[in-house]
């Protein structure tokens, strides 16, 4: 399934926009030439009014949603990915894989503890990263 980013959104609601723009200029023109009865363009300008206020309604709506879809994509797909990384890897590989998902690491007792940074955490809790768990005890070597 192919996904559309947001700026992809916003170009095709302008070129809509535009396209349903050109409509109402070409209704006009064969209502003034003639083409066309009154009651006829009433009901087709009427429609294309519509359908231009819903078009812009949507542009409005995507220029004011902020842009989260791309790095929630990212986050995901770094998730699915991180512990077969982190089982396989270097420690390099590990290294970079905790500071990137973890936050306050702590020594008790001889024992690491690492809490999960924020959209990790949000993850674990929603069942998310298959694996990982806020809650699950770890012994990292």
């Amino acid at each position: 399934m192919s996904r559309v980013s947001t700026a992809e959104a916003r170009a095709s609601i302008e070129r809509s926009v535009e396209h349903i723009e050109k409509q109402i200029g070409s209704l006009t023109d064969l209502r003034v030439l003639g083409y066309i009865e009154e009651a006829d363009f009433i009901k087709r300008h009427e429609k294309l009014q519509s359908t231009l206020l819903a078009a812009r309604s949507r542009h409005e709506k995507v220029n004011t949603m902020p842009d989260w879809f791309e790095p929630l994509m990212s986050v995901i797909s770094f998730s699915k990915c991180a512990v077969p990384w982190f089982i396989r890897g270097d420690n390099e590989t590990k290294r970079t894989i905790i500071k990137t998902v973890g936050s306050n690491p702590t020594l008790l007792d001889n024992r690491v503890s690492i809490c999960m940074a924020k959209p990790f955490v949000l993850l674990s809790e929603s069942d998310g990263i298959p694996g990982w768990s806020s809650e699950q005890e770890s012994n990292l070597h």
